[in-house]
């Protein structure tokens, strides 16, 4: 698996999340508003991350420091496992995650004919 950004600065093998801009919560982030909505440039953008030590910015800018990220994902990885058996009784396959049962032709299927 790539262990590089693929769509939009997401890393598929560990869900990372890679900002391409120098600042994306300082200068990049004031960009994207009107010179007009500077209360929502002092609201939003978080200069002190860029400008002071982690220490002063914690301290100092308590309220700044959060950013809530929504997103959706929707996996598509799938394998097959042959069990190189013959005349395998339906029903008879168990499969876990870890230690919780999986439910046959729920969390997964078995081809009984191949």
């Amino acid at each position: 698996m790539k262990s590089t950004p693929s769509v939009k600065g997401i890393v598929p093998a560990n869900g990372r999340i890679i900002f391409p801009l120098i600042e994306p919560f300082g200068q990049d982030l004031a960009s994207k508003f009107l010179p007009s909505e500077q209360a929502l440039i002092d609201k939003y953008t978080f200069t002190a991350l860029y400008d002071s030590t982690q220490t002063i910015a914690k301290q100092l800018f308590q309220n700044q420091n959060r950013y809530i990220l929504k997103g959706n994902y929707q996996s598509e990885i799938s394998s097959e496992f042959s069990l190189n058996a013959i005349n395998v009784p339906e029903g008879s396959v168990k499969v876990f995650a870890g230690t919780m049962p999986l439910t046959e032709g729920v969390d997964f299927t078995v081809d009984y004919q191949g």
